[in-house]
């Protein structure tokens, strides 16, 4: 992992604070399918794996 390209990432995607309110903040085990958040905050999950791979293409669902 490239931790500036990480940090950079989370914060493109508005994901800092969310890691705050986490136990273990990114070491938080999110568990089966993750069924301890919200859509919206696996869907910035998401977005932030992609942001972080720098995929090419961007799929959203009801932005």
């Amino acid at each position: 992992m490239v931790r500036d390209k990480y940090e950079k990432a989370i914060k493109a995607c508005a994901f800092d604070k969310d890691l705050i309110a986490f136990e273990h903040g990114d070491l938080t085990e999110i568990g089966q399918r993750g069924i301890n958040m919200s859509g919206v905050l696996k869907q910035r999950i998401q977005l932030a794996r992609a942001v972080y791979y720098g995929s090419d293409i961007y799929l959203l669902d009801a932005p």
